[in-house]
């Protein structure tokens, strides 16, 4: 499963290096790639509002922070079919393609820019893998017709 998280970072390092080596130049800021790491790790919760906002309209869904697991949440205990689980699951990873598009296009002399690009990026493909691991878990045992419901932290299937 880690193979899922280091290919979206290896990606993130083709661009890197693509980037580089076409300009034959440093094409980030060191401290503004710090400063994008951390706005990736504050935009946790924006990552569990996509969550919130692909479940279905009359869903009630809650967001919270898991103190013993160090992890953010959005469960909903109103149950949706496997597909559309599997696509509220993945939508978080606009925060991790989005800057990468950002950064793979924007101009090698606005490093600042590329440095908050790519440290969001990075955050972003990092922050995915509960999510991915869910998938693969759901694609390997929930049937295709099935229906997936939250209750607390455990998750079930019926069809």
């Amino acid at each position: 499963m880690a193979k899922i998280i280091w290919k979206g970072i290896i990606i993130c390092f083709i661009c890197m290096l693509l980037k580089t080596f076409i300009t034959n130049e440093k094409v980030i800021s060191i401290t503004f790639l710090f400063i994008g790491i951390i706005i990736g790790v504050l935009l946790i919760i924006v990552h569990e509002l996509l969550h919130a906002i692909a479940f279905p309209k009359n869903a009630t869904v809650y967001i919270g922070i898991i103190p013993k697991y160090l992890t953010a949440v959005a469960l909903s205990s109103s149950p949706v079919k496997r597909n559309r689980f599997i696509f509220l699951s993945i939508v978080p990873i606009i925060l991790g393609i989005i800057p990468l598009i950002i950064f793979c296009f924007s101009s090698n002399n606005l490093k600042e820019l590329n440095g908050l690009m790519f440290g969001m990026a990075i955050m972003g493909m990092v922050s995915i893998y509960p999510d991915i691991y869910n998938i693969f878990n759901i694609l390997k045992v929930v049937p295709k017709n099935a229906t997936i419901q939250n209750n607390k932290n455990e998750t079930y299937y019926f069809e």
